[in-house]
C-alpha cells in the first residue's frame, strides 16, 4: 500500500522503491506481483526515465501477456519509445495498441500517437493517412482539432498546397472557437 500511497502523493521516487521492494518479496500473490511491476514501470514513467520504466512494462508483458494491464504497458512502452525519440519504436508499439480486439481503452490515443510517429519520422504520407483514419474514427474525438491540423500539415510538407489549404479552411469553419484554429490562420 506505501506504493500506492506514494503515487497518489505524488512521491514517484518513493512510489518506484516501494514497488520494488514488493517485488523482492518471496513468494508473493501472482497478483501483488503483477500489480508491483506494472506500477514500478508507471513511477519510472512519471519520473520521466523512459528508458527504466519501458525496460519494466517490457518484462511485464513478457512475464504477464494475457494480464489485463498488459495493453496499457505497451501503450506505455509507445510512449516511452516516442519522447525518447525513438519514432519507429514507438509506432510499432502503437500499433500492437490499435490492433488489440476489442478495441482497448488507449485506443483514441495510440491512433494519435501512430499519426505523431510517422510525422516525426518525416513520413508524411503515412501521417496523413492514419490522421485521417482517426478523424473519420473518432470524427469528434479529443484529438480532433489537432488531428485535422496535422493533416493539413502532412499535405503542406508534401507541397499539396491546395489540399492543405482545404484541410486549414475546413478547421476554422468547424472550429471557429477553438483556441488551436489560430493556427490554421
Amino acid at each position: 500500500m506505501l506504493g500506492e500511497t506514494n503515487l497518489l502523493l505524488g512521491d514517484y521516487s518513493g512510489a518506484q522503491n516501494a514497488f520494488h521492494a514488493a517485488l523482492g518479496v518471496k513468494d508473493a500473490p501472482r497478483d501483488v506481483a503483477a500489480e508491483a511491476s506494472y506500477k514500478e514501470g508507471w513511477s519510472f514513467y512519471k519520473l520521466k526515465k523512459y528508458q527504466e520504466a519501458i525496460d519494466r512494462f517490457e518484462e511485464f508483458v513478457r512475464r504477464y501477456p494475457s494480464h489485463e494491464k498488459s495493453g496499457d504497458a505497451i501503450y506505455w512502452i509507445a510512449e516511452g519509445s516516442y519522447q525518447l525519440g525513438r519514432y519507429d519504436d514507438a509506432w510499432k508499439n502503437y500499433t500492437k495498441v490499435s490492433d488489440l480486439h476489442p478495441p482497448h481503452d488507449k485506443y483514441e490515443d495510440a491512433l494519435y500517437g501512430l499519426a505523431w510517429s510517422s510525422y516525426k519520422l518525416n513520413e508524411f504520407s503515412r501521417a496523413a493517412k492514419e490522421f485521417q483514419r482517426l478523424i473519420g474514427m473518432l470524427p469528434q474525438g479529443k484529438f480532433a482539432v489537432d488531428a485535422r491540423l496535422r493533416l493539413a500539415d502532412c499535405y503542406y510538407a508534401q507541397n499539396d498546397f491546395g489540399r492543405a489549404s482545404i484541410a486549414y479552411q475546413s478547421v476554422m469553419k468547424l472550429y471557429p472557437n477553438s483556441e488551436q484554429t489560430d493556427y490554421a490562420y
